[in-house]
């Protein structure tokens, strides 16, 4: 898994993490974390944004193999099912 993301990093298919600049002091929440449902939202903490660019790395590795088995596969049952999920992946990156 991990030469296939450094392949793709390096290939520019995906990007590396976000970078989250670290406060210059500390600050407090007044607000409620339920607030984005109801009326305004609110920025996205940390571990939100490192939980996204996961699952996002882990699609788009995941569609590379999908691909990958495709080409070599030669049972046409199984290539029709992995071509089904690669649609699928590319449906999950664009929501994302």
């Amino acid at each position: 898994m991990e030469q296939i993301k450094e392949i793709l990093m390096n290939k520019g298919l995906i990007n590396k993490p976000p970078l989250i600049p670290i406060p210059e002091k500390a600050e407090f929440v007044h607000q409620d974390f339920l607030n984005g449902f109801f009326d305004h939202v609110r920025p996205l903490h940390g571990l939100e944004i490192a939980h996204l660019y996961d699952v996002i790395e882990n699609n788009a590795t995941s569609k590379a193999l999908i691909i990958a088995f495709a080409q070599v596969v030669k049972d046409e049952k199984i290539r029709n099912c992995l071509k089904k999920e690669k649609t699928l992946q590319q449906k999950i990156l664009k929501t994302i």
